[in-house]
């Protein structure tokens, strides 16, 4: 704020010193009502800077950049495919920390202990919902350095995966004593 106070001083010790401009345009500084604003940039005439650019332009002559023609610039070329490492499921994984760097600060070393030891019971179950996949690959998910939303990461759903988490908790009980 201090800095724009001074350059507006500055402005107006400018203008004080060239003198008065034009009677239909305000001062800096003067109180001017809403209703006599203007979008109009144009200049007022006067004495204007030599445009030196306007000859050069002139010389130069109308170019234009269309499709099928090119710029006079070293191409260069940039070969890349994209990685085909494909895994199973991973069934601890932590996607909104892991791939999108989401925390609950210095809470987040118990937040990842429940997550992880609160899927150890249901690892049959999460086998046969998400084992059926053809795979996971690392592409799809957000680039490096973009603003990612927050997502919350769901529990599949799966009868199949239940009849096969209940069959087996079931078998456990009657097999531990």
């Amino acid at each position: 704020m201090i800095s724009r106070m001074r350059c507006c001083s500055a402005v107006m010790v400018l203008i004080a010193a060239m003198g008065s401009a034009a009677a239909d345009e305000p001062q800096l500084g003067a109180e001017v009502p809403v209703a006599g604003l203007t979008t109009n940039i144009a200049t007022s005439g006067g004495e204007m800077p030599e445009n030196f650019a306007a000859e050069a332009f002139r010389a130069e002559g109308a170019l234009a950049h269309l499709p099928g023609t090119s710029r006079n610039w070293a191409s260069s070329g940039i070969e890349w495919e994209a990685s085909s490492i494909r895994f199973e499921p991973l069934i601890f994984e932590d996607v909104s920390l892991e791939r999108t760097g989401y925390n609950f600060g210095w809470l987040q070393p118990g937040v990842s202990a429940v997550r992880f030891f609160g899927r150890i019971p249901f690892v049959p179950y999460y086998y046969v919902a998400e084992g059926g996949k053809a795979g996971t690959y690392t592409l799809g998910h957000y680039r490096p350095g973009s603003c990612v939303p927050y997502a919350i990461q769901k529990v599949p759903y799966s009868f199949e995966g239940a009849l096969v988490q209940g069959g087996l908790t079931t078998a456990m009980f009657f097999v531990v004593p």
